[in-house]
């Protein structure tokens, strides 16, 4: 909570204009007082909140950030929501219903968009689109989606939410046949992220050199993992091996989990586009 407080006073002062020493005057105490607040070192005494709410011309329990508390645990428990099997219909209300309530909080933006993608079986109709990965989506929301991706982009600085952000951007111009839009928000991704994209958005002998690059990039990770292990002296040689042994049975799994998707990714294919129209 006083976190909470302490934001609170240093917004709705720059949101009014007014200074440090402004309020002070209007409260009769010293600007180091206020200063401490805003600086989460302590808390006004609770004689002085109607007037302090009075000054910033707002309730008291917006003042502390009552209201702000509220709203985070909501969104959090939205977020947290757990989901069983053939529950796309229940996501897509829930996150319609959280973006109404919380249009611009960039986290439910950012699952409102996703949640566009599922589609409640037997609501099909015809506007999905197939793609070559074996992704299936909902064709006619796509323009609101990129519309979001954009002003999540616009504005927000969290890393972790841009990142999601930017793939679902490229890969929504993907499924919509816009290939250079979709590379130019792959463009933008952290390395990994961007070369996985775009071995998806290109063809031929400049796929498979993106595929290259991208299956590099993955192997000097694992290769300064493994050294930094390898120098760290507390580590013991018992667990060393168990970290080789791992990433060997990992490196021959892959291999042949990914030989099995190919051989049968064409016949799943098939059988996914027949149950929709079932």
């Amino acid at each position: 909570m006083n976190i909470i407080i302490n934001e609170n006073l240093k917004n709705l002062r720059n949101a009014k204009g007014t200074t440090q020493d402004d309020l002070a005057r209007h409260l009769g105490i010293t600007t180091q007082a206020v200063s401490k607040w805003e600086r989460g070192e302590g808390y006004p005494d609770i004689t002085l909140l109607p007037a302090l709410a009075s000054f910033y011309n707002v309730s008291v329990d917006t003042l502390l950030g009552v209201d702000e508390a509220e709203k985070e645990a909501k969104i959090n428990a939205i977020l947290l929501k757990e989901y069983g099997e053939n529950s796309d219909a229940e996501q897509r209300a829930d996150m319609e219903a959280a973006y109404r309530e919380f249009p611009n909080d960039y986290r439910i933006m950012l699952r409102y968009s996703w949640s566009r993608t599922l589609f409640p079986r037997g609501q099909e109709g015809n506007g999905i689109r197939f793609r070559t990965n074996g992704y299936l989506w909902y064709m006619e929301d796509f323009d609101e989606m990129i519309e979001i991706s954009e002003r999540i982009l616009a504005s927000c600085t969290d890393d972790a939410i841009r990142e999601s952000t930017l793939l679902g951007a490229s890969l929504f111009c993907e499924a919509k046949g816009e290939i250079e839009r979709a590379k130019a928000y792959a463009d933008r991704l952290s390395e990994i992220e961007r070369l996985t994209q775009l071995v998806f958005l290109t063809h031929g002998e400049e796929r498979l050199k993106t595929a290259v690059q991208a299956v590099a990039q993955c192997l000097s990770l694992v290769t300064r993992a493994k050294l930094a292990v390898w120098q760290d002296s507390e580590i013991t040689q018992e667990r060393r091996k168990l970290l080789s042994d791992w990433l060997a049975n990992g490196f021959e799994q892959l291999e042949k989990i990914t030989d099995e998707y190919i051989e049968t990714a064409e016949a799943q294919t098939l059988e996914q586009i027949k149950q929709m129209y079932e």
